[in-house]
Order: structure tokens, then C-alpha cells, then sequence
């Protein structure tokens, strides 16, 4: 009787085995026990089945997460498509429920920049009335008035700064 050496040809040698859970220390056993390479190879050909059968079931479960996945989304997009169209048959709201535009809030103004805190003094140094100020820039009466007390603040406070630096 001959007896065939099947080698064994390890593409992940370089772990230290092939291929994983034992299967070469299977097949060495096999081989000792003088079994023919046919048998050999039946132990592969059933592992290969396995994982085949294994992969097809994670494939199937994968394919049935993303179908009920799909699902629930449009279930979602119908219940949003439905709130829409009950929202468009609504009867309108009455023009006395919304607010007024002569009722909202005017539109912000720009503050005193530079030039125009400039200009409303320059018109008050002529002699300008506070009123008169206001019309021509364009800001209340209150305003020009806080001007005039801010620019008198800061100059009596000037003097006292340059009577302190001199001393």
C-alpha cells in the first residue's frame, strides 16, 4: 500500500496558523491517522459549506434589517405626508388673529457713529436747537439730549486729568 504526503500550503503561516480554530491540526490528525487525501479534502469542502451557509444567514439578516428599516422610514413619511395634507385643508386663520403690521415693532436703528456724534455737536456749537439736531439726523429728542450730557461729563473730567498729570 502507498501512502501519499499531501503538503499543506499555509497562506497565514506567518500567524503561526492556518487556517483558524485548528483546522490544520485537523487535518495533521487525519493525516496520522492515515486517512487519504480525499477525506482530507471532504473536511475542507464541509468548512467551506459552513462558512458559506453562515455568510448567506448574515447576508439574509442584513437584507431583512434594511427592508424593515425601509419600512418604518415610510411609514414615518406617510404619517408626516398625512399631518401636510390635513394642515392644507385646515380652515385659514381669521386676518384678525394675525398681528397688524402697523402693531410690530419698528425696524432697529443704526446707534451714533462717529460722524454723526461730529455733526450733532458741530450744529450745537452753531447755536442749533436740541429739536432741530434731532430732525436732522434723524434720532429722538432723548438722544441729542444724553449727547450734550456725556460731551459735558467728559469735558469737566478732561481738565482734571491734565491738572493731575501736571502735578
Amino acid at each position: 500500500m502507498t501512502h501519499f504526503s499531501v503538503p499543506i500550503v499555509a497562506p497565514y503561516a506567518w500567524l503561526g496558523f492556518w487556517p483558524p480554530f485548528g483546522l490544520r491540526t485537523w487535518i495533521e490528525h487525519a493525516f496520522a491517522q492515515r486517512a487519504t487525501p480525499v477525506s482530507a479534502l471532504l473536511i475542507l469542502d464541509v468548512l467551506l459549506i459552513a462558512g458559506l451557509i453562515a455568510n448567506l444567514g448574515l447576508f439574509l439578516s442584513a437584507k431583512r434589517d434594511i427592508r424593515n428599516l425601509a419600512r418604518r422610514q415610510k411609514e414615518a413619511l406617510d404619517a408626516l405626508a398625512a399631518r401636510l395634507m390635513a394642515a392644507q385643508f385646515e380652515a385659514p386663520q381669521p386676518l384678525e388673529s394675525l398681528p397688524s403690521p402697523a402693531t410690530s415693532a419698528p425696524p432697529l436703528r443704526s446707534g451714533f457713529n462717529l460722524s454723526r456724534r461730529m455733526q450733532a455737536l458741530r450744529l450745537l456749537r452753531r447755536g442749533q436747537d436740541v429739536a432741530h439736531v434731532a430732525a436732522v439726523l434723524g434720532v429722538t429728542r432723548r438722544e441729542i439730549e444724553l449727547l450734550i450730557r456725556v460731551q459735558q461729563s467728559s469735558a469737566a473730567r478732561t481738565p482734571q486729568k491734565s491738572k493731575a498729570a501736571g502735578a
